[in-house]
């Protein structure tokens, strides 16, 4: 690999690195915004018998605020991304990129992040125009949501465009780019 073949792999996974940490800050304003603006959780349990749970409280994401469900997926969309994010991380760097493979399994990572982070934030839209169409309180604090979630949805995309440029760098360069000399 010529010296400017590692300019460029250094310079992508710099940005991989950079969107990857935005994706997490997306997931945590989603956090921070349903929590803090949009619910108030008053009981919560769960009969892990019967595998049910009772939620009561009130959460502006709905149009009928005394459910709780649409502030729970919002958690959910943000909390299983901040997890898998985490996870193909940590799996990245035990297994040294994936012993020179890591932008494969990042590409699949983000084309599943992108439609994750898509159908969240249509579902979030959904139910905020509905709330909305009620005149529900926290009007702006509900479209700053749908529009954080569409935010996630495109780093994702993102993510997925350089995990796709670093898998054809990695292609260019072991097949004619700066590892072989030819005379």
């Amino acid at each position: 690999m010529s010296y400017g073949d590692r300019q460029t792999s250094a310079a992508l996974r710099g940005w991989v690195g950079l969107v990857s940490f935005l994706q997490l800050g997306v997931a945590l304003a989603v956090i921070l915004i349903t929590y803090f603006k949009l619910s108030h959780i008053s009981n919560f349990s769960v009969d892990a018998s019967a595998r049910t749970y009772n939620v009561t409280g009130t959460c502006l994401l709905n149009a009928d605020t005394s459910k709780a469900d649409m502030c729970i997926y919002a958690y959910t969309i943000s909390g299983v991304s901040i997890i898998a994010t985490l996870i193909v991380a940590l799996f990245l760097c035990c297994t040294c990129d994936l012993c020179g493979c890591g932008a494969v399994l990042e590409f699949l990572f983000a084309g599943a992040g992108t439609a994750w982070w898509a159908i969240g934030a249509v579902v979030i839209m959904k139910r905020s125009f509905e709330a909305d169409n009620a005149n529900v309180a926290q009007h702006d604090w509900r479209m700053a949501e749908w529009i954080i979630c569409w935010v996630g949805c495109g780093l994702f995309l993102l993510l997925a465009l350089l995990s796709f440029a670093r898998m054809i760098a990695g292609l260019c360069a072991c097949c004619g780019g700066g590892n072989k000399r030819y005379p």
